[in-house]
């Protein structure tokens, strides 16, 4: 079951591919999971996503063929709240990367 969880995630970002590159331009996806669903089939993806290019990478979309709908979203914390938000922009930065995680940024299913 984990290799399946692996790969839903690491097919879910548009325009990413998983597999070592000597391409730098080419993000990678590791530590790839997906969240059990509730009753209601809802969940989450959760990945770090790593840019070794020299600028910016920016994730407009995420899509698969396995759920009917992705949705990235963020957290906002205001004080001592915290809420999520589907947003249509998430920033790698250059040499850096994107984390999605419970309580961060992540992508419901």
């Amino acid at each position: 079951m984990r290799w399946r969880v692996g790969l839903l995630a690491a097919l879910l970002l548009a325009g990413c591919d998983s597999r070592e590159s000597s391409n730098p331009s080419i993000p990678r996806i590791e530590n790839a999971w997906v969240r059990a669903a509730d009753s209601s089939a809802t969940t989450a993806a959760y990945l770090t996503l790593f840019n070794d290019a020299n600028g910016p990478y920016s994730i407009v979309a995420a899509t698969g063929s396995l759920c009917d709908d992705i949705q990235m979203h963020e957290t906002v914390h205001d004080g001592a709240l915290s809420r999520m938000r589907e947003t249509t922009l998430l920033i790698a930065p250059a040499h850096g990367r994107l984390e999605f995680k419970p309580g961060g940024n992540h992508l419901m299913l």
